[in-house]
């Protein structure tokens, strides 16, 4: 009876049956508004700030989180992960560097803000840390940008204060940034982070619009960038396949972390065969005589491509199959992934590399067909060929 248990996937599978499917929530962005954007400013109510003090705090950062927090020396921000003791996705927070000596800042997700205090403080046993939630004091706001120097730019305008009454004012260039691109660009993804005073506003360039969070959400799935909760799913994903390694999230020499051995072994293996990447979403009916297996995107001046729609309404169930389907009719069609997240005609997809990469093929799902899109920070082709 074990046995056909194991077989039947255990809990996992149980759990699939008895809970119903979802469908996506998608809010309709007026395309007219955004297609010419070139910079913008949006308060990210997804996001919330934890404050971590106390004279271990960095240790205990360096043990229990993917990135190498010493960079944080000559560095204002890193992005970082946290995982269980199998390696599996638990959290992830972007890490600032605090005004004062072991101070740091920590932004996530709002929804998983108890959680990860939950988790801090059972392994925080014997060391001198000390979170606190001042998402009630700040908030917190995103500037994005297609010009480099707007960006730093926006960082100097906030400079970086503590007022009277304890509160926090400061900016810093977003820490997800590519690797290793073909032209070797350090290049921001997600623009400048601002963290304010609830009651004020951050400071930007003159006629800099202000737009919905849904635009922060298109455009983060645009470049590609997985989200807490959305695209990175607890207990289950794996940082590697979400890109860690190629948006600096992950420290390959730092040493030992909580879930590290996973992760590790991934890498020096050297093979990644699902990748989470941008998808443009092609409605039924549409021709796809020009549609190939994979396209790699152009920068560009304007923060969204030229085909982007964000009026598309679509209906398909939360993570739905993706099949790599023969063009011609003939031939099996094979699992080539998921859906994970959309908005408009943009989503973003967890690709099996090669199934998507076969010629004469194109992904479906359900009615929809999908192009996959690689980043301009993606490395070369030879790195993620499988």
């Amino acid at each position: 009876m074990a046995g056909a248990w194991r077989l039947m996937g255990g809990r996992k599978a149980l759990k699939r049956l008895f809970v119903p499917s979802r469908r996506f929530s998608v809010s309709l962005i007026d395309t007219n508004e955004v297609l010419g954007l070139k910079s913008c400013i949006v308060k990210n109510i997804n996001a919330s700030v934890l404050r971590m003090q106390g004279k271990d705090s960095k240790k205990f950062l360096q043990d229990f989180t993917s990135n190498d927090i010493s960079r944080l020396d000559i560095e204002p921000a890193l992005y970082t992960g946290w995982l269980n003791r199998k390696g599996r996705y638990l959290y992830d927070s972007i890490v600032l560097k605090g005004m004062e000596q072991d101070e740091f800042f920590l932004i996530c997700e709002s929804t998983t803000v108890p959680n990860l205090s939950r988790h801090i403080k059972i392994f925080n046993i014997r060391s001198e840390v000390k979170v606190t939630d001042i998402s009630k004091e700040v908030n917190v706001w995103n500037y994005l940008s297609t010009d480099a120097d707007a960006l730093s730019k926006v960082v100097e305008m906030q400079g970086k204060t503590r007022g009277d009454n304890d509160s926090i004012s400061l900016g810093v260039i977003d820490p997800r940034r590519s690797k290793g691109s073909d032209l070797d660009r350090r290049e921001s993804l997600m623009g400048t982070i601002v963290i304010c005073p609830i009651d004020t506003q951050p400071i930007v360039p003159e006629s800099t619009p202000s737009v919905e969070l849904d635009v922060l959400e298109a455009y983060r799935m645009w470049r590609g960038i997985p989200r807490d909760t959305v695209e990175l799913i607890k207990e289950e994903s794996l940082i590697l396949e979400a890109n860690f390694d190629w948006i600096d999230g992950v420290s390959f020499s730092k040493g030992c972390y909580l879930g590290q051995e996973l992760t590790a072994r991934s890498h020096h293996t050297g093979v990644i065969r699902k990748r989470l990447m941008p998808v443009r979403i092609i409605p039924e009916g549409e021709s796809i005589n020009e549609v190939k297996s994979f396209q790699r995107a152009q920068p560009t001046d304007h923060l969204f491509p030229e085909f982007f729609d964000g009026t598309m309404d679509i209906a398909v169930e939360e993570n739905a199959a993706i099949k790599s389907t023969p063009l011609n009719g003939s031939g099996r069609a094979k699992s080539a992934g998921k859906l994970m997240s959309i908005v408009g005609n943009i989503g973003i997809a967890q690709v099996r590399l090669k199934e998507s990469q076969q010629e004469n093929v194109i992904l479906k799902c359900d009615n929809l067909s999908l192009l996959p899109i690689v980043p301009t920070w993606w490395p070369s082709d030879e790195v993620w060929n499988v």
